[in-house]
């Protein structure tokens, strides 16, 4: 395997880590940030 794929292996299993931890963001909760950057008042991170 080669470094690229180690490292998409190593940040899939993080990710997934993530996910099992209840360590996830609500789609629209991320939707209305990201549409929110091209307003003059823009959601905080």
């Amino acid at each position: 395997m080669d470094s690229y794929e180690e490292e998409r292996q190593r940040l899939t299993l993080e990710a997934m880590a993530d996910v099992d931890a209840g360590r996830v963001i609500d789609h629209q909760a991320v939707q209305e940030w990201a549409e929110s950057l091209s307003t003059e008042t823009p959601l905080p991170q």
